[in-house]
């Protein structure tokens, strides 16, 4: 499942775009605000097999860097966008009782 994506800006103008609401919460908690996609300014960005993000104009991520495969991001210390999904936790198989009244797990 997709989760939804959020933009913040920080108390400079500065945006980032968080990814579900988790991480839109811990951000706002924090010096961060919830704003529209931003059409100016500077925005964190991020690639792949880069650690921490980079700081650009709008306009570069759009003109220039979108382009290398760059993509808005959060802030440095944000979980990083193209970190792999975790695993989904298998589910648990129902238990079923035995004729002797004790639980057995399904195999």
């Amino acid at each position: 499942m997709t989760k939804q994506t959020y933009w913040i800006a920080d108390e400079v103008g500065t945006h980032a775009l968080v990814t579900g609401a988790d991480e839109r919460d811990r951000w706002v908690r924090g010096d961060w605000a919830l704003a529209e996609e931003p059409t100016e300014g500077w925005v964190h960005i991020w690639h792949e097999g880069i650690e921490q993000p980079g700081r650009v104009t709008v306009a570069a991520l759009r003109d220039l860097w979108a382009a290398r495969a760059w993509v808005a991001g959060p802030p440095p210390g944000g979980v990083h966008p193209f970190a792999p999904e975790p695993p989904a936790e298998p589910e648990s198989k129902p238990k079923s009782r035995s004729a002797a009244g004790g639980s057995t797990e399904e195999k």
